[in-house]
């Protein structure tokens, strides 16, 4: 299966409203059923493509990992996270973490 980067990121701004955050397990599982087969592809295979996309566009401000209800950083999570399109708010409180 194709995991075009842009793909990725262009279903996780799609699968992330504000406010809503979604696990990489469903963007991969979303991305198996609109561009592979589901019945050959294998979503666990395109995770590490996943983690890297939203990597870079954590880094670039535009979603959010989420660990335990709080915004943290791409780097070196591990564990379960979620993802998160970046808001106005999210990133005022990112930027002013005391306000």
């Amino acid at each position: 299966m194709n995991t075009d980067p842009e793909k990725i990121l262009d279903e996780i701004i799609q699968l992330t409203e504000a406010h809503k955050t979604v696990a990489p397990r469903d963007i991969a599982l979303t991305l198996v059923q609109k561009y592979g087969d589901p019945e050959k592809d294998d979503w666990r295979k395109i995770l590490p493509n996943i983690k890297k996309v939203a990597k870079e566009a954590a880094l670039a401000n535009e979603i959010h990992f989420w660990r335990k209800g709080k915004i943290v950083s791409p780097e070196g999570v591990r564990g379960v996270f979620r993802l998160m399109r970046a808001t106005k708010e999210s990133l005022a409180e990112l930027n002013n973490p005391e306000s």
